[in-house]
């Protein structure tokens, strides 16, 4: 019968590799939710500073008075 064990046991993983290997995996998890929050914190800072300037913008200097014919 095979079990999930005798599979362990085949590939030559112990209770201490599984052990190391999930802290591992959770590390490089924990650092790629810190890398991801950072970029969505870089995006909202450059929409704010971008809407920021679009609202200081005078936007009548670029319109040019209609000729009338």
């Amino acid at each position: 019968m095979v079990t999930l064990e005798n599979q362990f046991k085949e590939y030559g993983m112990n209770e201490d590799r599984i052990s190391a290997d999930r802290a591992a995996i959770e590390l490089r998890v924990t650092a790629f939710r810190e890398t991801q929050a950072r970029f969505q914190r870089e995006r909202e800072d450059y929409y704010d500073e971008t809407i920021e300037k679009v609202r200081a913008t005078d936007w009548n200097e670029f319109v040019s008075p209609r000729s009338s014919d």
